[in-house]
This record gives C-alpha cells, structure tokens and sequence, in this order.
C-alpha cells in the first residue's frame, strides 16, 4: 500500500516535492474510495481529516437550519477542500457537507498534522494557500451568480461544473435535485429547463439533462 500510495503523491500531486513531506504523508496517510453519492463529511460533524482527491470529484454543500441544501462548489483530482481545512485548524464543527459525485478516491491526511506540516514543508503550505485562493474565487463566483445572475444563468452554471465533474454532458439529475442545490422550487426550475431547451441549451429526458453548449 504504501508503494501505491508514494505512486499517487509522485503522479496527482507533484506540488508536494519535498522528500520529507512525502514520507510523511505515506507513514500517516490513508487512500480511501468511495461509491458514487457517499458522504464523507457531514454539516455539524468534528472533521477528523482533510481529503487529497486523487481521482472522482467531491460534492461541496452548504446546509441551512430548514435542511436546505445549496451547491457551493466541486472538488477535482489533485485538490482538496479549504472549507474543511479551516474548520479542522479552528476546531470547530463542520460547516458544509461533502460527497462523492462519482466513485472517487482520497487520500486521508489526519488533522492532527495540519498545523505541524503548514510550518514545517514549504510545499505543503504553499498548497493550503492555494488551496484557499481557488476556492474563495468559486466562493465569489457563486456568490455572483445568486446576486447577479438570473436562475436560468444559475442553471446553466450548475449544469456546466456538474459535467465537468462527472465527465459526461449527459447528466443523471431530476429537476427536485437541481432545484435543492439552487434554493428554488421543482416548478420553477421545470418551467426554466424547458425554456432552455427550446433555446437549443439543454436536451431533457426522464432523470437526464444533456447540456448542448
């Protein structure tokens, strides 16, 4: 295991040069997949590691006191999350949610070595920096898009980072989920959907969406 686990750190994340740093992660690292829909990280949970995704994508949510649940962003292989990474370094309860979009494997690094690597690996720390630079830019995107943009661009934007994470542009969704992800009601985003498939944007069918753009 640890040959394979040296194999993936060498391959998906080669910002992490440090010789020291790599050894480290095989001696305490864990590779871990999940199956497609799998919660990894609940709202309210103490967040015990950080994820290294090394192939698949994480679902990032945010759940409100109603049990409403909002997209907030995707991530991809060679990532990790900076939303838990900052919980787990203030000790607090997590603040999203997280799931597999597809069957997908991590790397499962313990929080308890978090602060210890920021100071001791300059790779490691310039990865959490920009770990945190990603993510606050899809955090002000997202934030855009909800006070800017109209639902049918929401829509739109949804569809096309859920296709990227699942590789596909034919996307198994019914309108119930995507209405959850963008605080809207099922009949609302139905009467959208269609719309933007007589625009020639989307091609819809039972449970599938295929995005045309």
């Amino acid at each position: 295991m640890s040959d394979i686990l040296e194999k993936v750190l060498r391959t998906r994340f080669k910002v992490l040069d440090e010789e020291a740093l790599i050894q480290e992660i095989i001696k305490n690292g864990k590779l871990h997949t999940c199956s497609e829909n799998e919660s990894i990280i609940a709202p309210g949970q103490f967040i015990k590691f950080v994820p290294l995704v090394v192939y698949g994508s994480l679902r990032i949510t945010r759940t409100d006191e109603e049990g409403k649940e909002v997209y907030l962003y995707h991530i991809h292989a060679g990532q990790t999350c900076a939303i838990s990474l900052n919980c787990c370094m203030s000790m607090r309860p997590s603040e999203i949610g997280a799931s597999a979009e597809e069957e997908t494997e991590f790397i499962m690094i313990p929080v308890s070595h978090l602060d210890e690597w920021i100071t001791k690996y300059r790779s490691w720390r310039m990865f959490m920096f920009e770990t945190y630079r990603q993510r606050f830019h899809e955090l002000i995107e997202t934030i855009d898009n909800i006070a800017f943009h109209k639902l049918d661009d929401r829509i739109l934007k949804l569809l096309s980072d859920q296709a990227k994470a699942a590789k596909s542009k034919k996307l198994h969704l019914t309108h119930q989920q995507i209405a959850n992800s963008l605080g809207s009601s099922r009949e609302v985003i139905s009467r959208l959907l269609k719309q933007l498939e007589k625009d020639g944007k989307v091609k819809l069918s039972r449970n599938e969406v295929e995005i045309l753009f």
